[in-house]
C-alpha cells in the first residue's frame, strides 16, 4: 500500500512538472492536490454549424504550511475543428488562491489568462480576475458562486457571474447544475447566459479515475447553441491510498467549480 501511495504521487509530479520525490511526500501529507484531465466536446451554434473539440487540463493545488490557505495554478490545452473546414488552438493559465473557512468552504480569488489561434486567420487573447466561494451545505450537498470581470482583445471590459449546485448522490457520484453570464461593455452590452447539467462518477477510491459527462445550453445575444461533452480525470490528493469522490473535491482537493468566466464567447472570441 505504502508503495503504490508513492508512486501515485511521483506520478502526479512527474506529470505535472514538479520534483517527484518532495512533492510525492506532500501529497503522502495532505498538503498537495492535483488533477489531470483530458476530453472531447461537440457545440452546434444553432443555423451556423459545430465545432469538435480535444484537449486536456492540469491543476496543482500546494496548501503554505499550516495557514489553512492553498495556492493553485491551472494550465490546459485544447484543439477546435470547425464544420467547413477550419481549426484553433487555444491555451489558458490561471492561478488562485483560497482558504478554507472552518472546514465548511472554501473563500478565494482568481486571476486568468487565456489565448487562442484561428490557424491562418489571425489570434486573440483575454484577462480575468474575480472571486469565488464554495459552500458545503451538508454531507451531500455544495453551493458554489463566482463573480469577476474580464478584458479582451476583440470585446473590451466587461463581467460575470456565476453559481453552480452539487448533489452526491453516493459518495463517489456528483450531479451537478449551474448557470453562468457575462456581460460585455462593448457592441451595446451584448450578453451571455449558460445552463449546464453534469455529472461525475469516481471507478476507484484508490486507483481514482473519474468519467464525467454533460449538456450545455447557450444564449449569446440571440444566437442559441448546444454542447455536449465528456472527460476523463486523474485525481492527485487525498493523503492516503482510498478516498471518496467528495473528498477529493472538497478540503484536500483543488478547486473543483470553475471559477472563471464560462460560456462560448469566452473560449472562441475573446
Amino acid at each position: 500500500m505504502f508503495n503504490r501511495k508513492i508512486l501515485l504521487g511521483s506520478v502526479c509530479a512527474l506529470a505535472m512538472g514538479f520534483a517527484a520525490p518532495a512533492l510525492a511526500d506532500d501529497m503522502m501529507g495532505g498538503n498537495f492536490s492535483g488533477t489531470l484531465s483530458g476530453g472531447y466536446s461537440n457545440t452546434h451554434f444553432v443555423g451556423l454549424g459545430s465545432v469538435n473539440e480535444w484537449g486536456g487540463n492540469a491543476e496543482g493545488a500546494l496548501g503554505l504550511g499550516g495557514t489553512g490557505v492553498k495556492i493553485q495554478v491551472d494550465g490546459g490545452y485544447h484543439k477546435d475543428s470547425f464544420e467547413g473546414g477550419g481549426d484553433a488552438d487555444t491555451w489558458n493559465a490561471d492561478g488562485s488562491v483560497f482558504t478554507l473557512i472552518n472546514n465548511g468552504g472554501r473563500l478565494g480569488a482568481t486571476y486568468g489568462y487565456s489565448s487562442i489561434d484561428f490557424n491562418g486567420f489571425g489570434s486573440t487573447h483575454s484577462e480575468n480576475y474575480g472571486l469565488f466561494g464554495e459552500w458545503w451545505a451538508s454531507d451531500d450537498i455544495t453551493v458554489a458562486g463566482k463573480a469577476g470581470g474580464f478584458d479582451s482583445k476583440f470585446f473590451g471590459s466587461g463581467y460575470y457571474a456565476g453559481a453552480q449546485g452539487k448533489f452526491y448522490l453516493m459518495p463517489d457520484l456528483g450531479l451537478s447544475a449551474a448557470i453562468d453570464h457575462a456581460h460585455f461593455n462593448a457592441g451595446g452590452g451584448n450578453t451571455e447566459t449558460d445552463y449546464t447539467l453534469a455529472g461525475e462518477y469516481l471507478f476507484s477510491e484508490e486507483t481514482p479515475i473519474s468519467i464525467s459527462g454533460g449538456w450545455s445550453y447557450a444564449d449569446i445575444a440571440g444566437i442559441h447553441a448546444d454542447t455536449w461533452f465528456v472527460s476523463l480525470k486523474f485525481y492527485c490528493n487525498g493523503g492516503s491510498s482510498a478516498a471518496t469522490l467528495v473528498d477529493r473535491q472538497r478540503g484536500s482537493g483543488t478547486l473543483g467549480y470553475d471559477v472563471g468566466p464560462g460560456g462560448l464567447l469566452a473560449k472562441y472570441t475573446f
